[in-house]
């Protein structure tokens, strides 16, 4: 696995590739409905002709929610996901310029650049391995904020949304990588207009991702705390049973044949968002892993007497990872370490 991560300062660009501009390392927002994150324009954006809009989004959840919004009055432009019919749709003056994307147009979790461009009044959007849904729009179009309907604390994106461009009637007007720590300002750089930058409204955090080539995917910071057990069992917690303890480095199960001999780290996971996890132990008879919610051990996670290091992708259904015995299987076990990192999957 190449894991591509290149010291630089934060503001600053990490890589480039033939075909432009690729970041290998970054921040990435986490937007949150229940907070109502969103980013509002300094000043509004008005598309006069023809236009393009391009950027990435993810969802957490499938619900109605606004990816931009110019309001519901006169020349007011809006991107939306319908929550009911899994599909994108836009707003103009308030009203439904008609049609939609297909349905099922979202996968949960997953990085999805979308595209929009107008020539004359036709209107395409467009993405990777999806129909393009074209529509007849005239006339002026405003957007005014990213992520929530314009002044309404309502309909606000819960996910993440990023490398949004604009360019109107051929002049760039945008251009938010929204790549800053907004756990640590409110600014979100504009490098196509300085004068013309956001602020990032109801946001306190966001995260570090490194790309990933092998997965075609970003992976943020680790959740494990002490997975290669250089402190022991610190931030682990040994089930009734017992059976494990630590030496050189490692988590040792001894005579763990048994429902109660678990051993487990609280909090680790984010139910229903996407994992990269990876395994490295021994085992002596039969086999142990991850136990999911239902209590049984999720397969693709064992070690087993001929598998010691296993790499999977996983959609976490509990917040506990906790390994277990799978059925009446292992005697006597290690485990070297174990990494668990969020993935952000990137549409293909």
């Amino acid at each position: 696995m190449l894991n591509k991560l290149l010291a630089r300062p934060l503001d600053s660009y990490l890589g480039k590739t033939l075909l432009g501009e690729l970041w290998w390392a970054r921040f990435f927002t986490p937007f949150i409905a229940s907070s109502d994150s969103h980013i509002v324009l300094s000043d509004p954006i008005v598309f006069t002709g023809d236009f393009t809009i391009k950027l990435k989004v993810l969802f957490n959840s499938i619900a109605n929610t606004m990816i931009f919004s110019g309001g519901t009055s006169t020349a007011g432009f809006e991107l939306f996901l319908s929550g009911s019919q899994n599909n994108l749709s836009y707003r103009v003056n308030g009203l439904d310029p008609g049609g939609s994307t297909d349905g099922s147009y979202i996968t949960v979790g997953e990085l999805r650049e979308i595209t929009i461009e107008r020539v004359g009044t036709t209107v395409t959007l467009s993405s990777i391995g999806k129909t393009d849904y074209v529509v007849t729009i005239s006339g002026n179009l405003r957007i005014n904020e990213l992520a929530r309907r314009l002044g309404v604390g309502g309909f606000s994106l819960d996910g993440i949304l990023a490398d949004v461009f604009m360019r109107n009637a051929g002049a760039n007007v945008v251009n938010m990588r929204i790549d800053e720590d907004l756990g640590s300002t409110t600014v979100v750089k504009n490098t196509a207009d300085p004068t013309n930058n956001g602020t990032a409204v109801n946001i306190t955090s966001s995260d570090f991702y490194t790309f990933d080539d092998t997965l075609n995917g970003w992976l943020g910071a680790e959740r494990v705390v002490n997975g290669d057990f250089s402190n022991g069992l610190t931030d682990w917690e040994v089930g009734a049973g017992g059976g494990w303890t630590s030496a050189s480095g490692s988590a040792i199960g001894t005579n763990i044949n048994a429902a109660d001999k678990t051993l487990q780290q609280n909090f680790v996971f984010d139910i229903g968002e996407t994992y990269y996890i990876q395994i490295k132990g021994t085992a002596d008879t039969g086999g142990f892993g991850l136990e999911v919610a239902d209590g049984s051990v999720l397969q693709i996670s064992k070690i087993t007497p001929t598998v010691s290091y296993v790499a999977i992708v996983w959609i976490a259904d509990r917040v506990i990872l906790k390994f277990k015995r799978d059925g009446g299987g292992v005697n006597n076990a290690t485990i070297e370490y174990v990494k668990a990192q969020k993935l952000i999957e990137v549409a293909t």
